[in-house]
């Protein structure tokens, strides 16, 4: 069968009678032999052991200082316990010593030719799916480079920057590469933007495609008052935006106004009232459409209290229905549907602060499940991990998925979550993922086999937007880059495209809040393309419509919360 054995040495082999070993045999020589033994191959340490074992006439691999668990200094009893501690170690690897052929003797006949390479181990008792990947990338990485590199070719300083990249490009292929601690790691280091902490930065530009026009003597569009946090959403020909924050008054009064617009009319405005006044800071997160309907979910009243209310605008009679109400009130959840099915689910969210458990019980693991065919709740489900400020999109009408978020803690801070969970409609079954990068308040959308998740705070001082953008297509998940880095923007989908419009740039201190860049992802081709906004914008609203055409408005928000921008789709 042309194959060869591979004996692990010290180990097992070491019992072995060398006389009845095959000269095929290759040894995995992974550490040093305190001792003589029935091979009659004593020695003290790797350079020893692979000279009187190639001088046997056997090939060797070396595994000797090869493992990616063992990166760290020793504990003070000496050994390593199979742990990990600290920032990246494995620029250990790039010492000479770990070269396969250093240590050889002549003198004890070694021959060099035989030592055929050397591979990396990982001992499996802290290791799971969980934390596979960030454990072995990018610490294999170094150990390649030693292996390929001559044994001369020993510089960090030269090796760092395409680690750097390396770990970069991992990443954005959507491979959980670990940060590494570099020698230049600081504000102004060469490398301080590849590894800052919590914040990726990729070297990206989106494809310079035509963008689409603005649409042109089309309806003039204007909310009343003008507001930001409002929640949008469409159906069929018309466009909804509920409810946010009055920036009229100068005060940021609690809205219960609907802007309701007919787009099959010249834009036909209606105005409705909420059943109670709130504001939906994250509203793109709170409105979901099912069979003809938009529900919009939660919210916060002007005394902070959080809402259980459901309101329900019927597209057919555009009026509310009767109000629907959550098995508890809160805000920052996230709401979608399955159109097939008929049902609208309503996830996570931020709770009323008890008194007793400030913080701690403020992060809502419910997802509320309503039957539109029934006109009925159902049994709720619980996401994985409490959390509020989270996102959820619907997949081909398939699959549901709720992301990222922020969970609170005990003294009022926390830490965003870069979980991703899954259900999936025709099995029922819930399954998790992760994003690339913990954040929250991020935008989602669906089109075609793509569901995108873009945009987020990666703290709670809102001083990092992320640029980042998670893609799960056809059941693969990658990462891309938003044009400009920024949070607080919205997200809307029309055909085979998704679109991530405002937003806020950087943090609070010193950065303008509101800009008017437009990304588009088409997910028939993958690419990306942008555009700008004649207003500049953050906090605002996002729905799409087919009518004329297709057309993607963008409402409220930023330095004119009244005006609504339409633009003709791809």
């Amino acid at each position: 069968m042309n194959r060869s054995a591979m004996l692990w040495r010290p180990g097992a082999a070491d019992s072995l009678d060398q006389s009845k070993v095959p000269q095929s045999t290759v040894f995995d020589v992974y550490g040093p032999f305190p001792r003589a033994n029935a091979t009659g191959i004593p020695g003290t340490d790797y350079g020893a052991a692979a000279s009187r074992i190639t001088a046997a006439g056997h090939r060797v691999v070396r595994s000797a200082g090869m493992y990616l668990d063992q990166l760290c200094d020793p504990d003070p009893d000496g050994r390593h316990h199979g742990t990990y501690w600290g920032f990246f170690q494995g620029w250990v690897y790039y010492n000479a010593t770990h070269d396969p052929l250093y240590g050889l003797d002549k003198a004890l006949g070694a021959r060099p030719e035989l030592v055929i390479g050397a591979k990396a181990n990982l001992w499996g008792e802290h290791v799971d799916a969980a934390n596979f990947m960030p454990r072995v990338w990018p610490r294999a990485s170094v150990l390649a480079e030693r292996l390929w590199s001559a044994v001369d070719v020993t510089s960090v300083a030269e090796a760092e920057p395409r680690l750097h990249e390396f770990r970069c490009r991992l990443v954005s292929r959507g491979i959980a590469a670990a940060p590494i601690g570099a020698y230049n790691f600081g504000e102004g280091g060469p490398y301080h933007k590849c590894y800052c902490q919590t914040e990726l930065v990729f070297d990206y530009s989106p494809p310079a495609l035509p963008p689409p026009s603005l649409a042109v003597g089309g309806p003039m569009l204007t909310l009343t008052p003008p507001r930001i946090e409002l929640a949008a959403a469409a159906v069929g020909t018309v466009l909804v935006f509920a409810g946010g924050l009055d920036t009229g008054t100068g005060t940021g009064t609690v809205s219960d106004v609907v802007d309701v617009f007919d787009m099959a009319h010249g834009g036909r405005h209606t105005a409705l009232r909420l059943s109670v006044a709130r504001a939906f800071d994250d509203g793109q997160n709170v409105a979901a459409v099912c069979r003809g309907k938009i529900y919009f979910a939660g919210g916060a009243y002007a005394n902070g209290t959080k809402s259980a209310i459901v309101d329900v605008f019927d597209m057919a009679t555009t009026t509310f229905d009767r109000p629907l109400t959550l098995s508890v009130g809160r805000s920052f959840l996230a709401a979608t549907a399955l159109e097939g099915q008929g049902l609208v689910l309503f996830g996570g969210g931020e709770l009323t602060e008890d008194e007793t458990h400030p913080h701690n019980s403020t992060n809502s693991d419910v997802i509320d499940i309503w039957s539109v065919e029934q006109g009925k709740w159902l049994s709720p489900a619980k996401l994985s991990v409490g959390r509020q400020k989270l996102t959820a999109t619907t997949l081909g009408d398939e699959t549901v998925l709720f992301a990222g978020g922020f969970r609170s803690n005990t003294v009022g801070a926390g830490s965003t979550r870069a979980k991703v969970d899954i259900f999936t409609a025709a099995t029922g079954v819930w399954s998790s993922a992760r994003l690339a990068q913990g954040r929250m308040r991020l935008a989602s959308a669906s089109a075609g086999d793509c569901a995108v998740f873009a945009r987020g705070e990666v703290n709670m001082a809102n001083t990092h937007g992320s640029g980042i953008v998670d893609l799960y297509c056809s059941g693969e998940w990658s990462v891309a880059e938003l044009s400009i880095r920024r949070y607080e923007l919205a997200s809307a989908e029309l055909g085979s495209y998704v679109y991530f419009a405002g937003g806020t740039e950087g943090g609070q201190d010193g950065n303008p809040r509101g800009g008017p860049r437009v990304d588009m992802f088409d997910s028939a081709t993958r690419e990306w393309t942008h555009f700008d906004l004649p207003t500049p914008r953050y906090r605002l609203g996002a729905a799409a419509t087919t009518e004329g055409g297709g057309l993607v408005c963008f409402s409220g928000g930023g330095v004119d919360g009244e005006q609504v921008d339409c633009v003709h789709g791809a």
